[in-house]
């Protein structure tokens, strides 16, 4: 199976078997989605310490800081934030391109619903 056809088989359990359909991703309004993304692709070498992520772009923060990018999720997301460590690389990479997807679909909805 190639990349695109895990990432659709990904997604489609998300929303079968965890329930994170239209409705449910809806609910998120702060980029939660496209931040677990990024969470989920990023790279444990550039992590240091664990968990945490030196940040240059995030607006209020200073070149350089280091953070915890659990800091960015509500407590809710703790749990499935904590699977990725769980994942094989190539898993965090399709859960990666999953939640991709459903912040796409999630804002298209807005955008179709305007």
């Amino acid at each position: 199976m190639n990349g695109a056809e895990l990432i659709t088989q990904e997604r489609k359990r998300q929303i079968e078997k965890e329930g994170f359909d239209a409705e449910h991703d809806r609910q998120n309004t702060n980029q939660e989605l496209a931040l677990a993304a990024c969470y989920y692709a990023l790279p444990y070498f550039v992590e240091y310490p664990r968990h945490q992520i030196s940040v240059h772009c995030i607006p209020g923060f200073k070149a350089g800081v280091v953070i915890s990018p659990l800091l960015f999720f509500p407590s809710t997301w703790s749990d499935c934030l904590a699977k990725r460590d769980n994942k094989t690389r190539i898993q965090q990479l399709v859960a990666a391109g999953a939640l991709i997807a459903a912040e796409i679909d999630r804002i298209q909805s807005l955008e179709e619903s305007n």
